[in-house]
C-alpha cells in the first residue's frame, strides 16, 4: 500500500560507466527546476534513485533504486520501488504522534474527563480514516510508475528484464 516491496531484475551487456553514463543523460538531476527529460533523480557509479516528472507534486510517488552489480560482461540491475524517504520519516512521526494523542484522547473520554461524551473516540478514528483515506488516494495517482521506471532504465541501459515482481 505504502509504495514499497515491488522487485524488479535487469540484464545488460553494458559495464557501470557506460550504464551510470546512460541513465544520466536521460534523467535531470532532483534540483532541475524547468528540466525536460521524462525521469529524475541521482546516478552514480554503483546505483541510481529515479522518480517520473510529473507535473503535480504527489508525496507518495513511487521511486526506484537501481543498483548495478557486475555479472560476466556485463551489469545485473536490481530494482526496488520505495517511497520517498522524507515521506517515510514523516509518516513514522504522524503515526507515533497519532498513537499518543489519540491514545490520550481515547482513555480521557472513556474515563469521563472529556466534555461531551465518549464520542470523542471516535475523532481519532475518523481522522485515521482520512489520513488512509489520503495515502490511498496519492499511491492511486502513482499507479503504474513502477513498471514505467523499470522500463525506462531498460530502454536506457539496453537490457531486458529477467523478471519483476507483480503490482
Amino acid at each position: 500500500m505504502f509504495g514499497g516491496g515491488r522487485t524488479a531484475t535487469l540484464r545488460t551487456r553494458l559495464d557501470a560507466e557506460a550504464v551510470a553514463a546512460n541513465l544520466a543523460a536521460g534523467m535531470d538531476s532532483p534540483f532541475t527546476m524547468f528540466g525536460h527529460m521524462p525521469v529524475v533523480g541521482d546516478v552514480d557509479l554503483t546505483r541510481a534513485t529515479v522518480r517520473r516528472r510529473i507535473p503535480y507534486r504527489n508525496s507518495f510517488q513511487t521511486v526506484v533504486e537501481a543498483i548495478y552489480e557486475p555479472q560476466g560482461a556485463g551489469m545485473l540491475i536490481r530494482c526496488r520501488s520505495r517511497l520517498h524517504l522524507m515521506t517515510t520519516v514523516m509518516l513514522g512521526f504522524w503515526a507515533v504522534g497519532f498513537v499518543l494523542i489519540a491514545g490520550n484522547v481515547a482513555i480521557a473520554a472513556l474515563k469521563g474527563r472529556v466534555e461531551g461524551g465518549p464520542w470523542w473516540i471516535l475523532m481519532p478514528l475518523l481522522f485515521a480514516a482520512c489520513v488512509l483515506v489520503l495515502i490511498w488516494v496519492g499511491r492511486w495517482f502513482a499507479r503504474g510508475e513502477f513498471d514505467y521506471l523499470v522500463d525506462y532504465i531498460a530502454e536506457k541501459t539496453h537490457a531486458e528484464v529477467l523478471d519483476r515482481s507483480p503490482a
